[in-house]
């Protein structure tokens, strides 16, 4: 017995009766609906032949199935390989931030160093230039006082030969008078 009709409605059975009776009662409705129900007909075969047999649907059913467990293991494998990139790279960037921090570090201590030289070499030349500029200020005293002594020098020198001189003409002028006297008294 017919329960559903050509719409796919659920009927009673009192009233799938009484439908089919009417339905056949009327033979222009009978044909419209048989033709409906051949053309419902053709359009499910046709959907049918396109989704294929059972069997081929079944078995591409398993292998999608197996398609997608091997893309789930492949995603895990996957997710593995790239944990563990992730942890090597992680490591090797890790070892490179603390070779580069060893290197600044040890960088840092040299320039520190060469810095702190620097300093000491500076105090130290700056100390030299300021003695050498208190030595320069003693030589330029040294060498007026030198010239001062060299003037004393010379006006002592020339006085010494204005005294030699007249040491001189006073021993000439004396020679002299004893010449004289001496040939006073010889005669």
């Amino acid at each position: 017995m017919i329960i559903t009709d050509i719409t796919g409605r659920t009927t009673g059975e009192a009233d799938g009766m009484l439908a089919l009776i009417k339905l056949v009662s009327e033979p222009d409705a009978y044909r419209e609906k048989v033709k409906a129900l051949v053309e419902a007909t053709e359009e499910h075969k046709r959907f049918v032949a396109l989704v294929g047999p059972a069997d081929d649907v079944l078995t591409l059913r398993e292998a999608a199935k197996a398609d997608r467990e091997a893309a789930k293991k492949e995603l895990a494998d996957s997710q593995i390989a790239a944990d563990a990139a992730r942890t090597n790279a992680r490591k090797a960037a890790m070892e490179i931030v603390q070779k580069a921090t060893e290197d600044r570090n040890e960088m840092l201590a040299k320039a520190s160093a060469v810095v702190s030289d620097a300093k000491a070499k500076w105090d130290e030349v700056s100390r030299a230039q300021s003695a050498a500029a208190e030595a320069h200020q003693k030589a330029l005293a040294t060498q007026q006082a030198a010239a001062q002594k060299a003037e004393q020098y010379a006006t002592a020198t020339q006085m010494l030969d204005a005294e030699r001189a007249e040491v001189q003409g006073l021993r000439d002028a004396l020679r002299k008078k004893l010449a004289q006297i001496a040939q006073a008294a010889d005669l």
